[in-house]
């Protein structure tokens, strides 16, 4: 399963694992987001409802060009740098980033879409 998220800046295109929280998020395409910055290491945004099956008890470090989703707080988190700490509680990996990671690194605020890229669930 591929998604693209298109902005103005260009297109981001991300593989998706194989996992409850990647398939709910794949259930929920296409959402038209707005990404904004996240502690000098991420953009976030929300997809339109929670992820089903997303536990708050898993745990990952988000690394470079990353997609997760933090169960807590019900986002998404594109990871621009590794965030260099511990295992965040909640926070999922769903999938990599493959090609156009460059047009997510950037400070400020930025509206996209968000879709599949391919109908292969």
């Amino acid at each position: 399963m591929q998604v693209i998220v298109t902005t103005p800046r260009g297109e981001t295109v991300f593989q998706l694992e194989s996992s409850p929280a990647s398939q709910s998020l794949w259930a929920q395409l296409p959402f038209r987001g707005d990404w904004r910055d996240f502690g000098g290491t991420e953009k976030i945004t929300h997809p339109p409802k929670a992820l089903l099956n997303s536990k708050v008890t898993d745990s990952h470090a988000g690394r470079f060009g990353e997609l997760c989703y933090y169960a807590p707080w019900g986002n998404l988190a594109y990871f621009r740098r590794s965030s260099g700490g511990p295992p965040a509680p909640g926070l999922i990996l769903l999938g990599r980033v493959v090609s156009g990671a460059e047009n997510l690194d950037f400070d400020g605020p930025l509206a996209g879409t968000v879709k599949r890229l391919d109908d292969s669930p």
